[in-house]
């Protein structure tokens, strides 16, 4: 019983670093699009991406890779 639940632990976190470092590489993705987009405008919003949606991003990716992960079954 022990050695279940252990495994069943593992096997969570494993799944969760996989997730929030996936979840890690789209915001990356999805930022640097946004920077790359507003500075075809001539806008540089590097100072409030890094203020608002980065911090909160990366702030955020353990709980929602969490969410994601308790309630895989029921979202697709």
């Amino acid at each position: 019983m022990f050695n279940r639940e252990r495994l069943q632990y593992i096997e969570l976190n494993g799944n969760l670093a996989v997730l929030s470092a996936v979840i890690l590489i789209g915001e990356i993705i999805l930022t640097l699009m946004i920077l790359a987009l507003f500075s075809l405008l001539g806008k540089d919003i590097s100072d409030f991406l890094l203020e608002c949606f980065v911090v909160y991003g990366i702030l955020c990716t353990p709980f929602f890779a969490l969410y994601s992960e308790k309630f895989r079954d029921k979202i697709s």
